[in-house]
């Protein structure tokens, strides 16, 4: 992993950890953390000239329309727009395999949370539960960071 991605993750955290607060107190993401994380890959992706853009380009697009999909198709209760916006700058920034990872961990921790809380309060838990998903994407891009370090995912295809 070279200094520019280094320093792109770093950035991406900081963003990420904001979203989280802004949408655990608030239920908002800001666009401004969404536009300042995209001005940020493409700078630091503009370092690496050995990269396909390709890959960033396709994962971002695509996330956003199929995250965009779901969002029309259940009425907004199954995702936000925030999390859309903050998952499709991440799949631009991340590209295919290490943004693959993220959406597994935020998922799997994000269900592995509500079974619990449904466990210690019940009543307080149903189908029109919200839940401030920002949290869980920055556990998944904490999980993506050390497994891309230590090579289990590539940072690149």
């Amino acid at each position: 992993m070279n200094l520019s991605e280094e320093i792109l993750y770093l950035i991406l955290f900081l963003l990420t950890f904001y979203a989280s607060f802004t949408d655990w107190k608030y239920r908002l993401i800001y666009d401004r953390v969404i536009l300042i994380g995209l001005v940020s890959a493409i700078i630091c992706r503009s370092l690496d000239l050995t990269v396909s853009w390709w890959d960033y380009i396709g994962t971002g697009l695509v996330t956003l329309i199929v995250l965009s999909t779901v969002a029309v198709a259940t009425g907004g209760r199954a995702i936000g727009g925030g999390d859309i916006k903050i998952l499709s700058m991440l799949g631009f920034s991340l590209g295919i395999l290490p943004f693959l990872t993220l959406f597994l961990v935020s998922h799997l921790s994000a269900i592995f949370f509500l079974l619990i809380w449904k466990v210690f309060h019940s009543k307080k838990v149903n189908k029109d539960t919200t839940l401030p998903f920002a949290p869980f994407i920055l556990l998944g891009l904490i999980v993506t960071k050390i497994v891309v370090s230590i090579g289990l995912v590539s940072s690149q295809m």
